[in-house]
């Protein structure tokens, strides 16, 4: 308890320091706009009785009224329009507060519409935001413009006659300040428009200058600067000479808490993420020149290491300075306006020198098996002066020397995670124990009993064809690397070449035999489609894009797997032509197929069309022949890719405000090339519209240059997206918070965690909430973050036809999973800051269906049903066949179903066009004489041919859209229309009733009982009616193919005929209410019901019987089932009360059924007064029975059908 109440005090003695200094890192600025440049704000005026003023602008009045009043008895309306310039405010400021200032005019009394009054009832008003632009002098109410209800602002009643009010609009203006292009103003209305009740403020016209409006604003302005650059400004006085080893951890800030790391009781296991997030915060840290490599130069190492087969061990041994996070308690430091100083005299230095030592395997995992490694030189940190004699490694089987630069293979056989021991000795004989983990991972089913890789893997490939980077000052040529899969390995002969291409993949961590060992598994990973495809006689080559050639003239690597898209194009074209050259020679005529996963599908579609301009322009030249006879594109992103800008600005935030190496990594995957081409919204344009980077238009534009998509050969496209319109998530869901604390349970904090958070004891120093786009125009906040005293909100809409592209259906990705692990799990790059993720949605709409098929529809859905129709029969795409699930699947996953459609496309068993016609025939379902029948929707390029038959005839031409026909005769009849289009055939059939309706010719229901067709015109209502109510006839008809017409239909309509002793009331079409006129009366009505059908003509009528009787007494009896089949069961029941349970008693009663001929068939009596009578009914024909229930009282009848199924 001593240990955490010093603690806490000496966060507590820091505070009023530490408040200054906050205001110091992010300072508020407090604006004022009033009357002038900057303000606008115009009255609207309507009257009833004079039109002219609702067309005249009232701009220069000096009230600003919300009011709905009278003017000599005619109705008038008043409502006010505001509009702020807010572009000094800078872009990204947060906004802290914004409050609209409004005066009442103290001379304005007495009760008109010019004052405060609610005489006829509340006068609140609502602030709405208007939703496009106006001029002050041209805005009149008739052309005023439209406001938006979503988040509008309600102001209460006013409490008297001259009350000033305050609004906070604060989330107007935020909005307003992140997207300026909406900025459009507000308006002041009513929230009810009631006459006698009104609102008036003065204007920035009126003469008395302090009753004239304002809007005061608060806002943070955005730090440009890194959290490096702000911490260097605070110590920019002090002397740096105690600062003994040149780096001061404070500078940066320490997610691995190095300070921390191998202490007691705290953190002492490092992995690759932590090693290259340690090693980055001490380059950071260092003043002047560092020793440290960059982490490019860090990753450059890692990457070489790995391609040569060999896992690098890293090693830091370093120490370093931290600020005494008592030192200003202890007069080592002082502050002064803000800043650090040194105070002088003092009693010792204010830094602490620390050290820490930490080796980690510098890979994400390995596969089981024998696995080589070595102690890098090039990654091995040591500032301690100290020489390392060896490190003793202890893998899990055993303690092992062995010296930096030296090295060794390890059997690692069993998978998971293991925890690796490293010892390091010391030239001045002191050791230091600390541990990594190294992730094994096992091999499938299908992976372990395949063949490894025929002839040379990973075969470098240079093209032959240079390509200079849309930014790039020099063209270079791309490379790859190839792995053969052979059908023989035994031969090693290339036959039947099918090329696999890779997709995106910064930093080339899938390798070709990661491609074929685990991207080509499907069927629940028991097969491999590599596999598949060798048993049927191919061979398969896996095009593999490593890192790329560094560019002295731009000072960087070219990306490899994230390269620009035309240069890997270039690698591809090469591969063909040396394939096609070495097929050539031996004489082979086979073609090639081509897949192309994801990016892969772009990069092919360049590289065919590439060589087939370049082969129509050297005709004489064969080697441009691609002689490629199929081209699979798998989930490829045509229309482009789709990372949620929420998660993009997510990158961005931390990657620029906490220099943090995790987020850096992320942010550096959106800025390669690749992502800049494909990413239909990208962070760099700050858009709150989808809005691409300039590379992504380039880029279309030269695949136009070559064609756009390939002729001369067959296109087939898969897609992992639903195309039934089903969509991933919801709009604006919350896709995950974010929250890196330092609170209790985690390690001390520093001097500068302590600076930034001092009045709470238990701080966060970040936090972030990330949602998806929304759907059809829609704007929500898609980003909130906050680091330390640093804020930052995002917004962004979407297309106003479109569902957002996060939710779209779509191949999906796993970007927030993959966001919360890095910050939470086994790769954690904030180890000891305790980073929580919550409300975390895994997977997100990746790759649009739409942009995988390639769907040419101008402002299309994103989330069309494209199911209804065929898009090869449309013409809405430029692929020959293709492939979409009924649901969202993982982008590029393989499937049982998608496998066996590609399949069957390369073994040459075509996939024929699923004809789809969303055609339909219009034109009466009753035909009365003849009339014309069209068909809508016919496909373009489509013809059609009419047949009828049944009741009805084609007169005229059998090929003419609309066709003729007339009546043959009464009944049914059949329209059929058969479309013959270039994509295959198909039918379309509308059937037609001619002549009268009745029971014989369709389905009658009555009340939900569905009376059936019968060749019977009587039909008897299982219910008794009581004779002091009435019966309610709800009838609908549908015809023999299932037309249906019911209540309130104004095709059919029924007809009920009034009779002798009843009543028909008519409720509405085809819906009415029976009642008799002797409340005494007991026995049945025949009710005539008739169709008239839309050619006015009556059928045959039905009859239908409805049995009626008094209901009166405080009992009643229950009779069920009614139909009734073998038996009847006679109930009686007291008053409202259930019937009676088996031990309870009832009156005296007996029951006889009666036959329709008066004869009694069936009694019983309820001896014992049993409260349950059962009549057994088995052997009594179908038929309608009347039943008497006589009691000591009276005699009730019930009419009771019996039917034996």
């Amino acid at each position: 308890m001593k240990k955490y109440l010093y603690s806490f005090m000496r966060v507590a003695l820091l505070c009023p320091f530490l408040l200054m200094l906050s205001s110091h890192l992010l300072a508020q600025t407090t604006v004022t706009i009033g009357p002038g440049a900057d303000w606008t704000d115009v009255m609207l005026y309507r009257n009833n009785s004079n039109t002219s003023i609702a067309n005249t602008n009232y701009y220069n009045q000096a009230r600003n009224l919300a009011s709905a009043w009278t003017v000599n008895g005619q109705q008038t309306f008043w409502r006010t329009l505001f509009k702020f310039n807010l572009s000094n405010i800078p872009s990204g400021s947060t906004i802290t507060s914004a409050t609209l200032y409004l005066y009442s005019d103290p001379t304005a009394t007495g009760n008109s519409g010019t004052t405060n009054n609610q005489l006829s009832g509340s006068n609140a008003i609502y602030f709405e935001k208007v939703v496009s632009n106006w001029g002050e002098t041209s805005v009149t109410w008739n052309n005023q413009p439209g406001t938006t209800t979503s988040g509008r602002i309600w102001q209460g009643p006013s409490t008297s006659t001259t009350e000033n009010i305050q609004v906070n609009v604060t989330s107007f203006v935020q909005d307003w300040v992140n997207a300026p292009s909406t900025n459009y103003g507000m308006r002041m209305a009513l929230e009810n428009e009631v006459h006698f009740r009104g609102r008036s403020y003065g204007s920035e016209e009126h003469t008395n200058t302090t009753i004239r409006p304002k809007l005061v604003v608060t806002y943070t302005s955005p730090s440009g600067l890194t959290f490096t650059q702000e911490t260097d400004q605070l110590f920019q006085h002090l002397n740096k000479t105690p600062i003994t080893t040149g780096i001061l951890y404070d500078r940066v800030v320490p997610f691995t808490r190095l300070d921390l790391f191998g202490q007691p009781l705290q953190l002492n296991t490092a992995d690759r993420e932590y090693f290259r997030q340690a090693y980055s915060e001490l380059r950071g840290a260092t003043y002047g020149t560092s020793s440290l490599l960059s982490t490019e130069a860090v990753d450059q190492k890692i990457r070489e290491s790995l391609n040569s087969g060999t896992v690098p061990i890293g090693l830091i041994a370093y120490k370093f300075n931290q600020i005494d996070t008592m030192s200003i308690q202890h007069n080592l430091l002082y502050q002064s306006n803000g800043l650090l100083y040194d105070s002088n005299p003092r009693s010792r230095s204010p830094y602490w020198e620390k050290k820490a030592v930490v080796l980690a395997a510098l890979t994400g995992s390995v596969k089981a098996g024998v696995v080589n490694f070595r102690i890098s030189p090039d990654l091995v940190a040591n500032n301690l002066g100290l020489g390392i004699n060896y490190v003793q490694i202890d893998f899990g089987n055993g303690a092992v020397n062995y010296s930096v630069g030296q090295q060794f293979s390890v059997s690692l056989t069993t998978g998971g995670v293991r925890t690796i021991r490293y010892t390091v000795y010391f030239n001045n004989n002191t050791q230091v124990t600390t541990y990594s983990t190294l992730t094994v991972a096992s091999s499938s089913a299908a992976t372990m009993a395949e063949n490894a890789p025929c002839g040379e893997a990973a075969r470098p490939i240079e093209s032959d064809i240079p390509f200079r980077g849309y930014d790039e000052s020099v063209a270079i040529r791309g490379v790859g690397d190839l792995t053969y899969y052979y059908k023989d390995c035994n031969t090693e002969v290339l036959n039947k070449p099918v090329i696999i291409l890779d997709g995106f993949d910064p930093g080339d961590d899938r390798k070709g035999i990661d491609i074929y060992d685990e991207d080509l598994l499907y069927d629940n990973r028991t097969k491999n489609f590599g596999r598949t495809l060798r048993d049927a006689g191919y061979d398969v080559i896996i095009l593999n894009f490593p890192e790329n050639k560094y560019i002295p003239a731009d000072k960087r690597n070219a990306y490899g797997g994230a390269d620009f898209i035309e240069r890997s194009a270039m690698v591809l074209v090469k591969l063909i032509r040396e394939i096609n050259k070495d097929l050539t020679d031996k004489g082979s005529t086979e073609q090639l197929i081509i897949m192309g996963p994801s990016m892969g599908g772009l990069i092919s579609r360049y590289a065919l069309a590439y060589m087939e301009q370049m082969s129509s322009q050297n005709p004489g030249d064969a080697t441009w022949n691609h002689r490629t006879k199929l081209w699979i594109s798998f989930d490829s992103p045509h229309l482009g890719a789709n990372i949620p800008i929420g998660d993009q600005y997510f990158l961005d935030y931390f990657a620029t405000k906490a220099d943090n190496d995790g987020a850096k990594d992320g942010k550096k995957k959106l800025d390669t090339p690749a992502a800049r081409q494909m990413l239909v919204h990208h962070y760099s344009t700050n858009s709150q519209t989808p809005q691409a980077h300039a590379f992504r238009q380039t880029l279309l534009n030269n695949f136009v240059s070559v064609g756009n998509y390939p002729s001369q050969l067959r296109k087939i496209a898969i897609a992992n997206g639903s195309q039934n319109g089903i969509l991933n998530n919801s709009p604006c869901q919350k896709a995950f918070t974010m929250d890196v604390a330092t609170g209790r349970g985690a390690p001390a904090r520093t001097f500068l965690t302590i600076l930034y958070r001092p009045w709470v004891a238990f701080a966060s120093v970040a936090t972030s909430k990330v949602h998806f786009t929304p759907n059809y125009g829609g704007i929500c906040e898609v980003f909130d973050g906050r680091f330390l005293l640093n804020s930052s909100t995002k917004y962004a809409s979407s297309n106003g036809a479109s569902v957002g592209y996060d939710t779209a259906p779509g191949g999906t990705y796993n970007t927030q999973e993959q966001l919360s692990v890095q910050g939470t799990g086994k790769d954690t790059w904030i180890k000891m800051m305790h980073a929580k993720f919550y409300s975390v949605v895994a997977t997100h709409s990746f790759i649009p269906t739409t942009s995988a098929l390639a769907y040419n529809k101008p402002n299309h859905n994103l989330a069309e049903n494209l199911s209804v129709k065929n898009l090869v029969c449309t013409g809405e795409t430029p692929f020959n066949a293709y492939y979409a699930p009924a649901n969202n699947q993982e982008h590029v996953e393989l499937t049982v179903a998608n496998v066996n459609f590609a399949i069957n496309e390369i073994l040459g068993n075509l996939t024929p066009p699923t004809v789809v016609y969303n055609a339909s025939i219009q034109g009466p379902g009753n035909l009365c004489t003849n009339s014309t029948y069209q068909l809508a929707n016919l496909p373009t390029g489509a013809t059609v041919t009419w047949s009828a038959g049944g009741s009805i005839a084609i007169t005229g031409s059998n090929t003419a859209n609309p066709v003729n026909v007339t009546t043959a005769g009464n009944g049914a009849g059949a329209l059929t229309a058969s479309i013959t289009s270039s994509c295959g055939s198909g039918t379309v059939t509308r059937n037609i009733i001619t002549g009268p309706l009745s029971r014989q010719t369709g389905n009658i229901v009555l009340n939900n009982y569905n009376i059936g067709q019968s060749s019977s015109n009587s039909y008897y209502v299982p219910d008794n009616i009581c004779t002091n109510s009435y019966y309610q006839m709800n009838l609908s008809y549908s015809d023999i193919y299932g037309n249906q017409s019911g209540p309130y239909s104004s095709d059919i309509w029924f007809e009920v005929d009034e009779g002798n002793g009843y009543v028909v009331s008519t409720l509405g079409n085809n819906s009415f209410e029976i009642s008799v006129n002797n409340s005494s009366f007991i026995g049945t009505i025949q009710i005539p019901v008739r169709i008239r059908n839309q050619c006015n003509v009556f059928g045959d009528p039905l009859y239908v019987y409805v049995y009626f009787q008094p209901c009166w007494g405080p009992y009643s009896y229950a009779v069920s089932p009614n139909p009734a089949g073998d038996e009847i069961v006679v109930a009686y029941h007291q008053g409202e009360e259930e019937t009676l349970i088996d031990d309870e008693k009832a009156k005296p009663f007996e029951v006889v059924l009666y036959n329709d001929k008066g004869k009694a068939v069936s009694q019983a009596q309820n001896v014992g007064r049993a409260n349950k009578l059962v009549l057994n009914t088995r052997n009594l024909p179908n038929g309608m029975y009347i039943l008497h229930i006589t009691d000591e009282e009276e005699t009730i009848k019930k009419q009771i059908l019996i039917k034996h199924e």
